[in-house]
């Protein structure tokens, strides 16, 4: 079983997952996630497995980490938050969907709720230095035409 909603500012998809998820459903929800932060505009994303007791297999695991891997932007950030007994599986994953470092495992809710406000801040600052530039270029061309010509003689 689970649930998928945009959380609160409308920045962070989460899902729940709980009980037993077939592989079947597990590529439901990838894919319905996949959608719902395409067309909202969300790159972050925050998942919890702690309450699943079963259903994955490790062939499923593999094709769900191929249709992840698939489905992944190069700007999407995922946390997925796992009980320790699930970790090595939840590592497992990451290697199998070759994730990189867009890709965080926690055993606490407020780590990896961190982890996605540090990359998100991040991402925001180096955002707004381009802007600034781009404003700053624009506000006076004439000067920088002019300093172009100096630089360039």
């Amino acid at each position: 079983m689970y649930a998928i909603r945009v959380g609160a500012g409308g920045e962070v998809l989460e899902a729940v997952f709980s009980a037993d998820v077939p592989a079947a459903e597990a590529l439901r929800a990838l894919s319905q996630a996949s959608v719902l932060a395409e067309a909202g505009g969300i790159a972050h994303a925050f998942c919890d497995v702690r309450e699943v007791d079963g259903g994955l297999t490790h062939g499923s695991l593999q094709v769900i980490a191929a249709s992840f891997h698939g489905r992944s932007a190069p700007d999407q950030r995922v946390a997925v938050v796992c009980n320790q007994r699930q970790l090595p599986l939840a590592r497992h994953f990451a290697r199998l969907a070759q994730a990189g470092e867009e890709f965080g495992v926690f055993t606490r809710d407020a780590d990896a709720r961190a982890w996605l406000e540090s990359v998100r801040a991040t991402s925001l600052a180096e955002t707004a230095l381009r802007h600034m530039k781009a404003i700053m270029s624009a506000a006076d061309p004439v000067a920088a035409v002019s300093a172009g010509r100096r630089n360039s003689a």
